[in-house]
């Protein structure tokens, strides 16, 4: 018994191979970009480095004491950098580094009274000044 002849199959249409009309093609033409990335926020002028913004009195709201010719900068890493500040200086090569108060010692300071944390800030101002040569 012979089987009856089978037609070949017929090629489709290119129409038919995208699909139909208001459809997405079965393959991409092009490769899909990302869709834009929001734009960067540009930092404020002078905030470069590990400083972000000259503060007069208590930089870090950790209620450090305004003392005379200091000034407090605070720091990325939650603690604040102390400056001596003679009058009339406005630029930071005007001024002298006087170290670096950490969240720990901040911490520390704050579990003090004010006038025992007063006591405190000033002795360690008056002996970062003098590790700096610094005389009042």
């Amino acid at each position: 018994m012979n089987a009856p002849p089978v037609a070949p199959k017929s090629v489709k249409s290119s129409a038919s191979v995208q699909g139909s009309v208001g459809s997405p093609p079965a393959f991409p033409l092009a490769p899909q970009s990302a869709p834009p990335s929001a734009p960067k926020p540009v930092p404020p002028p002078g905030a470069k480095g590990s400083v972000q913004a000259a503060k007069s009195g208590s930089g870090s709201g950790s209620h450090l004491p305004e003392l005379p010719l200091i000034g407090w900068e605070e720091n990325r890493k939650g603690g604040v950098e102390a400056w001596h500040v003679p009058p009339g200086a406005t630029k930071r090569k005007e001024k002298t580094y006087l170290g670096y108060a950490g969240k720990r010692l901040l911490a520390e300071w704050e579990k003090l009274n004010p006038d025992a944390r007063r006591l405190t800030v000033e002795r360690w101002i008056r002996d970062k000044r003098a590790e700096k040569g610094i005389n009042l």
